[in-house]
């Protein structure tokens, strides 16, 4: 019969018993020495009653060892929740700078478009303002030329007209008296 506690023998036919590599190994004894052994037995049976120190401090290491899992399962999680914030950071900054790429790449392509237009209005003003510079410097001459022309003709007809008096009554005159 073995004690449920510790798994001791309190069998009066085996004498002593060992603890090998988590067995126990039973011993049987003489007929002689059975006194002795009931002795003993009864020394066993009273210290089965009672608690072992052992198996306080194996239920602490038990317990310890437990707590000591998970903890460190604990800082495992931890450790993988950190490695993943690195992760989704990493990914975030990298979707940042991709995107800031792709504005750069847009923003310099809609400037370039921008700058083709500008540079046909431009030019095409450009060409205006001189196609206007060359129509007034051509009118200019023009009136130049005509002027140059028709001075002294004009001058002739303009002297003769204030040198030239006539002495007359004026149509629209009426006589009163």
């Amino acid at each position: 019969m073995f004690c449920n506690f510790c798994f001791r023998t309190q069998n009066p036919e085996v004498a002593a018993e060992d603890h090998i590599m988590g067995q126990y190994v039973l011993y049987p004894i003489e007929s002689h020495q059975r006194k002795d052994v009931q002795r003993i037995n009864r020394c066993a049976t009273s210290r089965i009653s009672q608690k072992p120190p052992y198996s306080k401090q194996a239920a602490m290491t038990s317990q310890s060892q437990g707590i000591h899992q998970l903890l460190q399962a604990e800082k495992r999680a931890k450790d993988k929740l950190e490695e993943a914030k690195k992760r989704k950071e990493k990914r975030l900054k990298q979707a940042k700078e991709e995107a800031m790429a792709e504005i750069n790449q847009y923003r310099m392509q809609r400037d370039k478009e921008f700058r083709l237009k500008q540079s046909k209005v431009m030019g095409s003003q450009s060409n205006l303002s001189e196609e206007v510079d060359e129509r007034t410097l051509g009118k200019i001459k023009e009136l130049n030329g005509s002027y140059n022309k028709y001075m002294e003709v004009v001058l002739k007809q303009l002297l003769n007209m204030v040198c030239d008096v006539k002495p007359g009554i004026h149509v629209n005159y009426r006589a009163t008296h």
